[in-house]
């Protein structure tokens, strides 16, 4: 059997050929904080989650729901990636969330019920084999974890590490497929009619869901990559940091997705790669991808 440090020295080899073959087929590439923290992801999900890592038996299994109809009648194809594990009688489904830490995920698991309940008629349909439990997988460290590595303490991180649970079992529930399939046609909808209106500031200053505590500008639109553009989470902004001044809120805002060195290396690692990629088709719609 391999040892633990040379399966990571494995997972650190393969990491950074993934990524240059990833840069050279996009043309894109990350600063190297960004870069890091992501193979620190990596290799956290590892150390933590080895038992499930070492016995998938289907890794990235693509799942596909074609010939989908929007309410205007738009064709639309609805697509997503697990991974399954079986052992002996039990086959579970797992989806891994790179971009989500367990306690968003906590936040959000309406959504994620809804898509892993998708997703297991499709795989039922598709391989003719039952499910026993589905789950998400949210790789991104939690603050805790995060403020761990940060002070360096061994004893501290190996406590932070035992404390995290990134694998989140969600309830195999028969719910309406129908009407969830109908919530992203009406996205792809929007997408295919250039609706990008944001929601108000209102809805962002409250919970993501009844009973929460995290409001969805922080929740959500945390992961949205155009939200320094949008006059909602700018007023979002505005309104939490009472009694700060409107140029320092959204300097904070900036500091917070990233250093200014940090945002000067993002342009000079991708100066020259602008335009060479087209957009990705709205008909072809990603459920794991959908918010």
């Amino acid at each position: 059997m391999t040892a633990p440090h040379d399966l990571e020295g494995f997972i650190r080899d393969a990491f950074e050929l993934n990524y240059e073959r990833i840069r050279l087929e996009t043309g894109r590439a990350v600063t190297p904080n960004i870069r890091e923290a992501a193979l620190e992801q990596v290799i956290l999900y590892y150390r933590r989650m080895r038992e499930v890592a070492e016995n998938v038996t289907d890794t990235e299994v693509k799942l596909t729901l074609p010939e989908q109809r929007t309410p205007l009648g738009r064709r639309f194809t609805l697509e997503g990636v697990v991974d399954i594990v079986r052992e002996g009688n039990q086959t579970v489904m797992y989806d891994v969330k790179t971009h989500l830490d367990a306690d968003s995920a906590h936040g959000q698991l309406d959504q994620y019920v809804q898509q892993l309940n998708l997703y297991a008629p499709i795989w039922q349909g598709l391989r003719g084999q039952p499910l026993d439990e589905t789950a998400i997988i949210a790789t991104r460290p939690t603050r805790e974890l995060r403020q761990a590595l940060r002070d360096g303490t061994p004893a501290t991180v190996t406590a932070a590490l035992e404390k995290w649970q990134p694998c989140i079992t969600i309830p195999l529930d028969a719910v309406a497929v129908d009407d969830t399939v109908e919530q992203f046609g009406t996205v792809v909808d929007q997408i295919e009619g250039r609706e990008f209106r944001p929601p108000p500031v209102e809805r962002l200053r409250a919970p993501i869901r009844p009973g929460a505590k995290q409001p969805f500008g922080t929740a959500v639109c945390a992961n949205c990559d155009v939200r320094f553009t949008c006059n909602s989470y700018r007023q979002f902004r505005l309104q939490t940091t009472p009694g700060v001044a409107p140029d320092r809120v959204m300097q904070s805002a900036l500091d917070e997705y990233a250093s200014s060195t940090e945002q000067g290396q993002w342009v000079d690692a991708n100066m020259g790669t602008l335009g060479r990629n087209s957009l990705p088709d709205a008909t072809d719609f990603d459920v794991g991808d959908a918010r």
